[in-house]
């Protein structure tokens, strides 16, 4: 135990490798990728995005003190190996955070609520190593109807194969054809950088292809503040 707890100092040398470093010696141990959320680390680089994203200055429209960062944290390790056969894999279920109702205001339709997701390996998240997909608001036509069942039930949208090797994502019941008012949206994102969006926003985890470097990913999913909420994902 004493072992686990000095790996982030040892790595200090690097910070660029430091949580990639970490998760590897987690995994070497036995340990899910979740146990790297026992460090302070993660969590500093959690409050420098959320203050990054929504401002501390006189000028902010936020009140700091009505910001909360929630629990519902997550740690993926991406490896090149079918979804489900590990722990820490991609989530590859197309799914809503929060339905519509309970993070928007009434008056206002102003989410009350923020996903954010935190690419920690070197490499960033790229199309190969498992960005997220997020389908567009104006693409969705379920985004403001909370009470129909299609607001819930995603199955539909998917990766598929466009035929030249490449994976696209689709969604609505176009099955697959390529129609470009349904392609999802891939956050290509550079290590430490983050992807935001609306929580109701539908949205899954890409797939880890053997050809890139292993995706290590911070994923915060729910944190709310009284008028608004910051989510890590």
């Amino acid at each position: 135990q004493q072992q686990q707890l000095l790996l982030l100092q040892h790595n200090q040398s690097s910070k660029a490798a430091l949580f990639s470093n970490t998760l590897k010696a987690l995994s070497n141990a036995g340990w899910p990728p979740q146990f790297l959320l026992m460090y302070d680390e993660p969590w500093e680089l959690l409050k420098e995005t959320v203050r990054g994203i929504i401002g501390e200055n006189k000028e902010s429209v936020v009140d700091w003190d009505n910001v909360i960062i929630e629990s519902d944290v997550n740690v993926w390790s991406l490896r090149n190996k079918p979804p489900g056969t590990y722990i820490g894999g991609n989530f590859i279920q197309p799914h809503r955070d929060i339905m519509y109702d309970a993070c928007h205001d009434e008056t206002t339709e102003r989410p009350t609520s923020l996903s954010v997701w935190i690419p920690l390996n070197p490499s960033g998240a790229t199309k190969s190593n498992g960005c997220m997909r997020v389908v567009p608001i104006e693409k969705d036509d379920f985004f403001y109807s909370p009470k129909h069942p299609r607001h819930s039930m995603n199955s539909n949208y998917k990766d598929v194969d466009n035929g030249s090797g490449e994976v696209d994502d689709y969604g609505g019941d176009d099955g697959g054809d390529g129609d470009d008012d349904c392609v999802a949206e891939k956050l290509i994102v550079d290590q430490f950088g983050c992807g935001v969006w609306d929580p109701t926003c539908v949205h899954w985890g890409g797939s880890y292809e053997g050809s890139c470097s292993n995706n290590n990913d911070y994923d915060d999913d729910d944190a709310d503040d009284d008028d608004e909420t910051t989510k890590g994902e």
